[in-house]
């Protein structure tokens, strides 16, 4: 592989015509070398290295999936050039040189690099240095993808990346915890621009959001219900998509019940004109418990929902036919054609008793 490699990289050069180049080791051998070569372009602007131990010099790079350890130089003491065409960074899981292995003053030496980045996504952990050098150096940012482990959470560095559009922080709740064991409310207002946020689960915190916010997407169970909900009302006035994820701990199911407290909230989303809900309970009678229409929602959406019906499931080909006709749908949502149907399980009876 090594030989490879290196033929790969003293060939790149002389393609002057080559935009996009995509390597993909899917048996990580290259991840063993002991030299790191160096991939140069001065013609490529898109860029994928799954799997390999390699450092890049390419000055039109305008979008990278692969290793962080691929932007670092071979010397830290030396001014490395700006990558001001990188807007789009995706950084993959299986990095084992970050951040372990990576100063933090190269770290940030890399971001300062990246003048104009506005979309990061990052499949990797997140410790204190790396949260703190993204708020406090990629101010441009407009999205913020972290899809892994999110140890270290603040709101008041999040929030001087006043560019956000969207957000999706994947942090446990014990990060949460130590940040803000002393406060109830998370202060997410003061990013007047976003648009989108996918919330991380959460057991003891209400997150005040922007009102710019159109699209919402939280996570609910029986740890968190109450605060998600209140979540949700405070920013009912502006709404317009909303993705709710509702998780079931009970092994057996049979105690599980719809989720009423949510129902009776929907009615504050004035503006809501769609509605996806993962996982939960539904019954025909669940949308009467809405104490007013949403005239606006015109598309509902159900995936690997639980549907329980009063009436004997329907087969086709041997599988039950996951769809549910609910009551007075057409009075609570009068725009709304058709609900979706995706994954879902049909039960039957008034307690689930696992029969299909």
């Amino acid at each position: 592989m090594a030989s490879t490699i290196a033929l790969i990289s003293d060939a790149i050069p002389s393609m002057t015509q080559l935009r996009s180049l995509s390597l993909r080791d899917y048996n990580t051998d290259s991840l063993d070398q002991d030299i790191i070569p160096t991939l140069r372009s001065k013609s490529i602007s898109h860029l994928i290295l799954s799997n390999f131990k390699i450092r890049v010099d390419m000055p039109e790079l305008q979008s990278l999936v692969g290793n962080f350890s691929t932007l670092t130089t071979l010397d830290e003491c030396t001014q490395p050039t700006t990558l001001a065409k990188l807007k789009e960074l995706i950084v993959l899981p299986y990095d084992m040189y970050m951040p372990e292995n990576i100063s933090v003053a190269a770290i940030k030496s890399i971001f300062r690099r990246l003048t104009n980045i506005e979309k990061l996504k990052w499949r990797n952990t997140v410790n204190y240095e790396i949260f703190n050098a993204i708020c406090d150096i990629c101010t441009p940012l407009k999205e913020l993808v972290i899809d892994y482990d999110l140890l270290y959470f603040n709101a008041s560095n999040l929030n001087k990346l006043t560019h956000l559009r969207r957000l999706r922080p994947s942090c446990s709740s014990n990060a949460l915890a130590e940040s803000y064991s002393n406060k109830f409310i998370i202060d997410l207002s003061k990013l007047t621009l976003m648009e989108h946020i996918e919330l991380p689960w959460d057991e003891g915190h209400t997150f005040k959001l922007p009102t710019s916010l159109k699209s919402l997407e939280v996570c609910i169970g029986n740890n968190n219900r109450e605060n998600s909900i209140q979540t949700i009302i405070n920013c009912g006035a502006h709404l317009k998509e909303l993705k709710v994820v509702i998780q079931d701990y009970n092994p057996d199911d049979s105690d599980y019940e719809e989720p009423i407290e949510l129902l009776k909230a929907l009615s504050s989303l004035k503006h809501l004109e769609i509605l996806d809900f993962n996982g939960g309970l539904f019954q025909e009678s669940s949308f009467l418990r809405m104490n007013a229409p949403l005239v606006r929602l015109h598309k509902l959406r159900f995936d690997m929902a639980k549907l329980q019906s009063s009436k004997p499931v329907r087969k086709i080909g041997g599988m039950s036919n996951a769809m549910l006709t609910f009551r007075g749908l057409k009075e609570k949502f009068p725009n709304l054609k058709k609900p979706e149907f995706s994954c879902c399980r049909l039960i039957t009876g008034r307690r689930r008793s696992g029969s299909e």
